[in-house]
């Protein structure tokens, strides 16, 4: 039997009430990026679907696990053991991770570590991006791998955000896809309406079936091997991870008055640009007739959800009401706190991206005081992608093309 995606989104519409069914093919490809690095070698592409508590993010990720047990790797936690232990006669699991697509279903608890526990993670994640696994620490075991291949599928609340974006301690290793959760009341209506019928194990072994029946015949006939990258879609690619590298641009902050105080460091975007390459051509192997507008709507909306989602809000209002936009009119516009939309323009603006002049404003007692104004520099360079990227703020649905 072939199984299409509309097969598979109607599956998930018995059980889950999503209004993105872009997070189904974002998933889907995940696994067909795992297929491609084990023939093609290179880079793997990692991923976290990030969205509230309640959201059904687990039940989401778990049908990979009942449709594809052989591939797939259940990692309740990542700890600083999780990998290699470094025990005398512990099992290092990163073995057992090699080859597999790794799916953790809440990967929030990351954030409770501390100290050299969290370094010592993410240190470990670094290296195993790369390819290597190891703990030489001199004590009772030492052990080192090298040519592994491990694909990583996490899902998370939006507190992970402070550890991936913020820290930047990962850099573009992970990437991220906010997607929108379904409102309260429909979700609760689907929970009701599938209480009636079948255990939620049996729905999400059914999904799970027609996913690997996909991704099955994706592997076999190598699918991905027919897409190609052509300099229109390069050019677009490029546009994207150049956006990225903008919005994942870091700097000290003196958060008493919300203005940088460092150097800026700014990420190169190869790295960016090489797994939004490999990620669009696992989308478009999806179906013979997968649309380039869908498969670009999701990249983006990654792109989005992988840089400053406070700084992309920041440029979409002063794009909006360009010129001359005060910090204060954009706090308000975003009901944000002031010492926190203050530092995005800054940076923005040390990027050569916005302009700053000063502006003589009345108050509401008759006084004028000087303010902060920003206006978008036009230079067509710094504008790529802009449009597409910060379109996706609101989070909005997109169906099938």
């Amino acid at each position: 039997m072939t199984v299409t995606l509309d097969d598979i989104y109607k599956k998930h519409g018995e059980w889950l009430y999503l209004t993105d069914t872009r997070a189904i093919d974002l998933k889907l490809a995940i696994e067909v990026t795992r297929q491609m690095q084990l023939v093609e070698g290179g880079k793997p592409v990692w991923m976290i679907v990030v969205a509230p508590s309640g959201s059904a993010k687990s039940e989401f990720l778990e049908t990979l696990q009942k449709g594809m047990p052989l591939t797939t790797y259940d990692l309740p936690m990542m700890t600083s053991k999780s990998l290699v232990t470094g025990y005398k006669g512990g099992t290092d699991h990163v073995l057992e991770m090699d080859k597999k697509l790794v799916i953790v279903t809440d990967a929030s608890r990351i954030t409770s570590l501390y100290g050299d526990k969290k370094h010592s993670v993410f240190s470990q994640l670094r290296d195993l991006y790369d390819g290597k696994a190891g703990q030489i620490t001199g004590g009772e075991r030492n052990a080192k791998y090298n040519n592994l291949k491990v694909t990583m599928l996490w899902g998370a609340v939006p507190a992970i955000e402070r550890e991936i974006i913020l820290t930047g301690e990962l850099g573009t290793r992970f990437l991220m896809y906010f997607y929108e959760p379904p409102p309260s009341r429909n979700a609760m209506d689907m929970m009701l309406k599938r209480s009636a019928k079948k255990s939620i194990e049996q729905f999400k072994l059914e999904t799970g079936e027609l996913e690997a029946a996909l991704c099955r015949n994706i592997e076999r006939d190598r699918m991905w091997e027919a897409v190609q990258i052509n300099d229109d879609v390069s050019n677009q690619l490029k546009g994207v991870a150049e956006h990225l590298a903008t919005m994942r641009a870091s700097c000290e902050i003196n958060w008493q008055v919300g203005v940088p105080i460092g150097i800026l460091t700014k990420e190169e975007p190869t790295r960016a640009f090489g797994q939004f390459m490999r990620l669009y051509r696992a989308l478009m192997s999806l179906d013979a007739d997968y649309k380039h507008e869908r498969a670009m709507s999701i990249i983006n909306q990654v792109a989005f959800s992988s840089g400053s989602r406070i700084r992309a809000s920041v440029l979409k209002v002063i794009e909006s009401n360009n010129p001359n936009v005060t910090t204060s009119d954009i706090s308000e516009e975003l009901r944000l706190a002031y010492v926190r939309v203050r530092p995005e323009c800054y940076i923005l603006w040390q990027m050569g991206i916005l302009d700053k002049e000063e502006k003589v404003i009345t108050d509401a007692l008759g006084r004028d005081q000087v303010a902060e104004a920003w206006s978008i520099h036009q230079t067509p360079s710094l504008q790529v992608g802009l449009g597409e990227m910060v379109k996706h703020e609101t989070g909005q649905s997109l169906q099938k093309n």
